[in-house]
């Protein structure tokens, strides 16, 4: 007997996940985003009203400051609060979850994991088209979650959109630092149209 074939999944986008995040994430809980891909998700898709549950830091376009400021927020307030981060901006920081998990906060660190510095790599695409340069994907694949344990945070990894919602819910009802890696398309483009004409026509 020939086994059935199985369809095979299509992976977890970037805005499945902000949409996401959007229904299930209380209205007034802090959002702290990160430079990157996922930051042009949450402006299109995040709907965030309440005053002071939306911060993205644009002065400098750094990438790196979401999990500080997130931090630096919750000890604050001490109220569950949550980081956008997208893998390439989480390498430049991760330690600094080992305060928040020192500090017993209700932290949810959300991790796009899309392989390497996706905004920078479908930058070098467009207005390059590779032309030689070293590609801005990592090799191998950085896990996140992993490194959070290792400082004394919970963890999870989702793959598929079905397990993001009850896995969110999961992270919030915590109380306690968790970080909540989210494996998403690699191929999928960021919605940055003017950015994304500037690369491929100068501009013009």
């Amino acid at each position: 007997m020939r086994r059935p074939t199985r369809k095979p999944v299509d992976p977890l986008t970037m805005r499945q996940a902000i949409e996401c995040i959007d229904a299930v994430v209380p209205p007034t809980t802090p959002i702290f985003c990160d430079i990157g891909n996922a930051m042009c998700h949450a402006i299109r898709h995040l709907r965030r009203r309440a005053p002071g549950s939306w911060h993205l830091s644009l002065v400098l376009g750094g990438m790196g400051n979401a999990l500080g400021q997130a931090i630096g927020a919750c000890v604050g307030k001490r109220q569950p609060t949550i980081a956008l981060v997208g893998d390439g901006a989480a390498l430049m920081c991760i330690g600094e979850l080992r305060t928040a998990v020192e500090q017993r906060l209700p932290l949810v660190v959300i991790i796009f994991n899309n392989g390497g510095w996706g905004m920078v790599e479908q930058g070098r695409n467009l207005d390059f088209a590779g032309a030689g340069l070293p590609s801005m994907l990592f090799t191998p694949k950085a896990r996140l979650a992993p490194m959070a344990q290792a400082v004394g945070a919970s963890a999870l990894t989702v793959t598929r959109l079905c397990d993001l919602g009850p896995s969110l819910r999961q992270c919030l009802s915590h109380q306690e630092p968790t970080l909540l890696e989210l494996w998403v398309d690699p191929n999928e483009p960021a919605p940055f149209e003017s950015r994304r004409h500037t690369l491929t026509t100068g501009g013009n």
